[in-house]
């Protein structure tokens, strides 16, 4: 069958007493070093676009679109005025035309 072996014990912030423990101590890790990180002109411009986020002026849009609702019913009343007022127009020449030719 399968052997279970007991979980081994490794000291990573703490350093033993006691001499039969002091070679399961870890070496302490090495820092990173500020040389190492790269600096803003160093990263590409590709990896800036990952950290902007994908659509700046969503609030913009937010704020500005019952406004916009409310302005694109004025222009659909405006156009229904103009094409009634250039019908009534129309009528009244037609109209014209034939009280002249009546005479």
């Amino acid at each position: 069958a399968t052997k279970i072996t007991a979980p081994s014990i490794k000291f990573r912030n703490y350093a033993p007493k006691d001499d039969g423990l002091k070679d399961k101590k870890l070496k302490p890790g090495s820092a990173v070093s500020v040389l190492d990180i790269p600096d803003a002109s160093t990263v590409q411009s590709d990896d800036m676009l990952n950290i902007l986020p994908k659509k700046p002026n969503w609030d913009l849009k937010r704020d500005v679109a019952p406004l916009l609702q409310k302005l694109e019913k004025r222009t659909q009343r405006a156009i229904i005025d103009l094409i009634a007022q250039r019908v009534a127009e129309e009528e009244e020449e037609e109209d014209e035309e034939e009280d002249g030719e009546g005479e």
